[in-house]
């Protein structure tokens, strides 16, 4: 067997992980707690333990590992391969229970026993040396030897596969007598079970065994049929029994619903005409209700049209009326309207007139004007300004009073008085003068021409002066304020103008005082609103009437139209009340309804209901009356008392065979005996490939081993001293673990396909042991699948191969 791939859905602390294999290494690497020790008990599990558990050895074997993180179900699956046939095999455990083993053809097997015997076939190893020497736990390699001691399937099992093919014993062959006994012991026990005391895998007669069975295993199933065919007389009795007791029960109910049908047919038969009738005199009475209202209201609507009739055309009269007395306050109305429009044209066109004289008596002084006395204005201040910019300080110091004339920049000549020591300062704008009855002192900026600046602040002040005369202001300011006055006015007028156009509305004032003029109307008696009011009323009140009429119309067309005239709807009204007398008349005759049924209708729906349950039962009962001539015609061949002496005599028979394959029984056992007696050199070709694996990994230290059968009792080292077992070392136990499982191993799979499982087999040797171990594993890889487990990354670079990571 070569495992190809693990899916492990719950188990442990893993959760849906997928671990692909390679023939040859494979190692698992990863820390402590990521898995690792799961990865290894996963697969053993899967292989060896069945899914159906009792609750107390789920818990004691498979409780502690239910999923960490909540579940009650662990789930593994595995992919493997044995002679080039490949299988998958799911196991489940828990809340949910499973098992499948998918083999080649695709069929499945789920019975876990059935499994267990192809996982054997694939292992070809047994399941108890697997566990003990192919799937090596982390602190099982120094237990090794106890493992196997303790095992007596693998001790036996490895005897039989060492032993030697033939031994002879006086020109006898060993094996060839075993070969006959064992021969006879299959012609007794093929399939068959001897503890269990049945057929191999619990193979009852449900699903037998065909090849390699034993006469024992035969004369059971023989046993087992005769067994089945008793049941099945017995069953077939049973089922006629329950059959004519059916058919029994049908009849008498059939009876009943014959008696029942029989005797209440005439009843129903009056029952059905009887609601018939009653149907029919229903129908009667609604008409003849509804005839004898139309007869009430026939005459009724006549008047009404009549008399709607005489009232339209009044009320006409009264809407031409109306109308008109609408036209002449409509045409009041209008001349009103102009009227009090010439009236506020006259207001506003005097509005206008004020306007205009309040114009009149303002100065004129237009937007214009006041731009050219700004200007003006500006020009002046720009001359000052300019001569300003040289500006002059001076500081005259008399030495006696004087009397002066001081003209400072564009400023008149002053005159001025100074005392004899007294200082005078002043600041000019570009120039000063001081004159002197006997001289004149002229000091100018260099800045300024003040001869051309005061030219033009002459001109300028000259123009000002006409300007101010002009308009009789005497500043800009006041100039400013008559010319607000002036704009005020021609908007007002502009204003007066726009409203009085609007009103005119495209007239002229002359056009509308004449309209006015030329009216000619008189004030209604009462408002407009009022006569309108009273016209909508008058016109509803006429469309609700010629409404009403239409309808009264319409019903008496539809009276005609159905009863022609009201005579005919008289004489009709008279058959119907005859045919009502006829159909009471009928409905006495007829015999009552029972006692206890409310109406017709009730006791009708209960008889059909009996008259069809009677075709049901009829039906039924002929349905089995050809279930039993069915039956009757699948009798057994054979009585049951006769088939009983035949099952007596198959037990008797199978007693017998038991009973003589249970001596050839003992007899192998005895013969088994005496060759474990003379496998004298059976375990030497173990003894051997232990001493070649131990000498490769100590490096030569240990050359052979002494073995009691598959036990190694003596070490021989290099210097010649034979080692006890319990004087090695630790690490000396886990090399000769190693070895004696690799050893094993290779005894019992020759060159089939197989695996080895080992979990840190490296991990207490000393460096030099390592290396040597990890080559020697190699080695053995080669030929076998080897699945290693380590945490030691260094182990996994010795050991290469196929490298599989699990992280935390």
């Amino acid at each position: 067997m070569i495992i190809q791939k693990i899916f492990i859905n719950t188990f442990g602390g893993l959760s849906n992980r997928e671990i692909d294999f390679q023939e040859g290494m494979n190692i698992i690497l990863g820390p402590n707690e990521s898995g690792k020790s799961t990865v290894y008990n996963a697969i053993k599990n899967t292989l060896f333990t069945p899914s159906k558990l009792t609750p107390a050895r789920f818990r004691k074997q498979m409780g502690h590992f239910i999923p960490v993180g909540g579940g009650d179900t662990i789930e593994i699956s595995i992919h493997f391969k044995s002679w080039g046939n490949k299988y998958i095999l799911s196991r489940r455990w828990g809340a949910s229970v499973l098992s499948s083993l998918t083999l080649p053809d695709g069929s499945v097997l789920t019975a876990d026993d059935a499994i267990q015997d192809v996982i054997r076939e694939c292992l070809q190893v047994p399941e108890g040396t697997c566990k003990t020497v192919l799937m090596t736990y982390q602190s099982g390699l120094a237990r090794t030897v106890r493992d196997i001691q303790e095992s007596r399937e693998t001790i036996e099992s490895l005897g039989d596969l060492l032993r030697k093919a033939v031994m002879e014993m006086d020109g006898i062959s060993v094996d060839l007598l075993r070969a006959k006994i064992e021969e006879s012991y299959n012609g007794f026990f093929g399939r068959w079970d001897i503890d269990g005391n049945y057929p191999e895998g619990n193979r009852g007669i449900e699903n037998p065994w065909v090849m390699g069975v034993g006469s024992i295993t035969k004369l059971f199933y023989e046993k087992e049929k005769a067994m089945k065919a008793l049941e099945a007389a017995a069953k077939y009795e049973r089922d006629l029994d329950d059959l004519n007791k059916r058919i029994s029960e049908h009849a008498r109910e059939l009876k009943g619903a014959e008696s029942y049908v029989k005797n209440n047919k005439i009843l129903k038969d009056d029952a059905v005409k009887r609601r018939q009738i009653e149907a029919e005199l229903k129908g009667i009475d609604l008409e003849y209700e509804k005839l004898e209202k139309v007869n009430k209201e026939w005459p009724v609507a006549e008047s009404k049209i009549n008399d709607i009739n005489k009232k339209i055309p009044q009320l006409e009269k009264k809407e031409e009326r109306l109308k008109k007395e609408r036209e002449e306050a409509e045409s009041y109305q209008k001349a009103k309207a102009l009227l009090d429009q010439y009236n506020r044209v006259k207001k506003k066109k005097e509005a206008l007139n004020q306007a205009n004289k309040h114009l009149e008596n303002v100065v004129t002084l237009s937007d214009e004007d006041l731009n050219r006395i700004r200007t003006t204005f500006n020009n002046k201040n720009n001359l000052e300004a300019s001569l300003s910019a040289g500006k002059l300080w001076a500081k005259f110091s008399a030495k006696k009073d004087i009397e002066l004339e001081i003209q400072k920049g564009l400023e008149e000549r002053l005159r001025i008085k100074t005392r004899k020591g007294e200082p005078f300062d002043f600041q000019a704008d570009g120039r000063f003068m001081l004159s002197h009855p006997e001289w004149e002192l002229e000091v100018k900026s260099g800045e300024v021409n003040y001869e051309q600046i005061s030219e033009e602040y002459k001109k300028v002040k000259s123009n000002i002066h006409k300007l101010l005369q002009k308009f009789n202001v005497k500043s800009l300011e006041e100039a400013e304020a008559l010319n607000r006055s002036y704009n005020a006015a021609l908007a007002d007028i502009k204003k007066a103008k726009s409203n009085l156009e609007e009103e005119l509305g495209g007239l002229t004032y002359e056009e509308i005082k004449d309209k006015v003029n030329r009216l000619q109307v008189q004030e209604p008696g009462r408002s407009l609103e009022d006569i309108l009011n009273e016209l909508a009323a008058t016109r509803a009140e006429i469309q609700t009437i010629k409404r009403g009429l239409g309808e009264l119309e319409k019903k008496l067309q539809e009276y005609v139209k159905d009863y022609g005239n009201q005579a005919k709807l008289v004489e009709r009204l008279g058959e119907l009340a005859l045919d009502r007398k006829n159909n009471r008349e009928s409905l006495s005759k007829l015999n009552p309804l029972p006692a206890e049924i409310d109406d017709a209708d009730q006791f009708i729906s209960e008889y059909e209901a009996v008259e069809n349950r009677l075709k049901e039962l009829t039906q039924k009962h002929n349905k089995l009356i050809q279930e039993r001539i069915r039956l009757e015609a699948q009798a057994p061949d054979r009585s049951v008392e006769e088939i009983e002496r035949d099952l007596n005599e198959a037990k008797s028979r199978f007693n017998a065979e038991l009973k003589k394959g249970m001596a050839i029984a003992k007899i192998k056992e005895t013969m088994e005996a005496l060759l474990e007696e003379m496998d004298s050199a059976t375990y030497k070709r173990l003894e051997d490939d232990v001493s070649e694996f131990l000498q490769k990994m100590t490096g030569g230290r240990y050359q052979a081993v002494d073995m009691k059968e598959s036990v190694p009792s003596g070490f021989h080292r290099k210097d010649g001293v034979v080692m006890p077992y319990d004087f090695l070392s630790t690490g000396t136990k886990d090399v000769l673990g190693i070895a004696l499982r690799l050893a094993i191993t290779k005894q019992f799979l020759g060159k089939k396909q197989g695996f080895v499982i080992m979990d840190d087999p490296l991990v207490d040797l000393d460096p030099d042991r390592q290396s040597k171990a990890a080559n020697t594993i190699k080695e053995f890889a080669q030929s076998k699948q080897v699945i290693l487990l380590t945490c030691h990354p260094s182990h996994a670079k010795l050991l290469g191969g196929n490298l599989i990571e699990l992280n935390l």
